[in-house]
């Protein structure tokens, strides 16, 4: 575990994570636990890949080969038994475009989109900057855990275009399984609604959990629903710019295609191919180490609240490198509850009231990072909630 012990200074390295801390929080010395990249090297086989093509020292336009769809489509063959076609894949920037450029192109202006709140801000925005309707199927929330509410679902699939699917769970850190999928989708096959699923962390399981690629459990599901995947969560390859879109269906395929062709964005920039290419042939070991030390990370956080800082009740995440905290034991508005946070434990995090109305007295950890930095985290915490008590 010594890499992923190592601290690396990304101050002034052009890291969004740490160079825009005063930006979003107003201040400077914070630790910053935020943005969803990690604070670990790369593999060896991924940062010596780009080394190299750093070294041709030309860096034109790029050519993707086959090459670079096979790493994709034997990943997921190899690591969830699912077969994929290259035909039916299509390069974008990244997920969040990818939302975006498929509600334009499959929905209509006031179509009505379902998401499951608390949910990733992004899903709000590409249903609202879209002039979509938003409608929102909150999950259930029991004891720390999250279902969906399948009954409040249904009656809303009778009028909607289509789910927006987040599978795994980003925040509360659920990893649907197979019969909480095939329950969505059938209602979505009986309303003909279009399935689009975020499953970026699908890689990011822990323990005995599976992930389940939605579009694998039936050809009927396959037909409404359209995947969103990258190598750049799972191997901290975000600032590469890469993703894969996952649509079999030609009616869905080829405006999606379209659109990407007319704004030029069909081509990876030079060193994603190598790299995403390196990540899914050779990255398997680092990942399955990466997961296992993150699920100490999460251990450690979630014993410390329970034995330390009572107030805060810490999740155990099935999938995902994010902790979702429960902090209404604290009795604290969201804003005095970000001044805790930021300005007395001097922790940058996410809020969760940004994550929907029932993010409300939450808050967001990122844990990818180095089990010291955890524990000085939570150490500031501890301080903080005590000078209130």
């Amino acid at each position: 575990m010594e890499t992923f012990d190592h601290i690396i200074d990304r101050k002034h390295q052009l890291s969004a994570k740490y160079d825009e801390l005063e930006k979003k929080f107003g201040r400077k010395d914070l630790l910053p636990m935020w943005v969803a990249d990690m604070d670990f090297q790369v593999a060896p086989e991924i940062w010596k890949a780009v080394e190299k093509r750093g070294k041709e020292k030309i860096y034109g336009y790029t050519s993707r080969p086959d090459t670079y769809w096979d790493a994709a489509i034997r990943w997921y063959q190899r690591r969830y038994a699912v077969t994929l076609e290259q035909q039916d894949l299509i390069h974008s920037p990244g997920v969040v475009t990818s939302l975006n450029v498929i509600i334009r192109e499959l929905t209509n202006e006031g179509d009505k989109i379902i998401i499951q709140t608390p949910v990733y801000p992004p899903f709000y925005d590409a249903v609202r900057k879209n002039q979509r309707v938003l409608v929102e199927n909150p999950l259930l929330e029991e004891n720390g855990q999250y279902h969906i509410h399948f009954e409040e679902l249904e009656k809303q699939a009778e009028e909607a275009s289509m789910l927006i699917l987040c599978n795994p769970h980003n925040p509360v850190g659920r990893v649907w399984t197979k019969e909480e999928l095939e329950r969505i989708g059938d209602i979505c096959r009986r309303h003909q609604v279009i399935i689009l699923a975020d499953e970026i962390h699908g890689d990011l399981v822990f323990g005995d959990r599976m992930y389940t690629p939605m579009a694998s459990l039936s050809k009927e599901i396959q037909e409404i629903t359209i995947t969103c995947f990258s190598a750049t969560k799972s191997f901290n390859l975000a600032g590469l710019q890469a993703s894969f879109i996952h649509a079999p269906q030609a009616k869905y395929h080829q405006p999606i295609q379209e659109f990407f062709t007319i704004m030029e964005l069909q081509r990876n920039d030079c060193f994603s191919v190598v790299a995403v290419e390196a990540a899914f042939n050779h990255g398997e070991e680092w990942l399955n180490k990466m997961l296992a030390y993150v699920e100490e990370n999460m251990a450690y956080v979630e014993k410390y609240c329970r034995e330390n800082i009572p107030e805060l009740k810490a999740n155990l995440p099935e999938g995902t490198y994010l902790q979702w905290i429960n902090c209404k034991g604290l009795g604290l508005k969201d804003d005095a509850l970000k001044k805790l946070m930021i300005d007395e434990a001097k922790v940058a995090l996410n809020m969760g009231v940004d994550y929907g109305a029932t993010g409300t007295g939450y808050v967001r950890l990122n844990l990818a990072c180095p089990r010291s930095i955890v524990e000085k985290v939570m150490k500031n915490i501890e301080e903080a909630v005590k000078k209130r008590r």
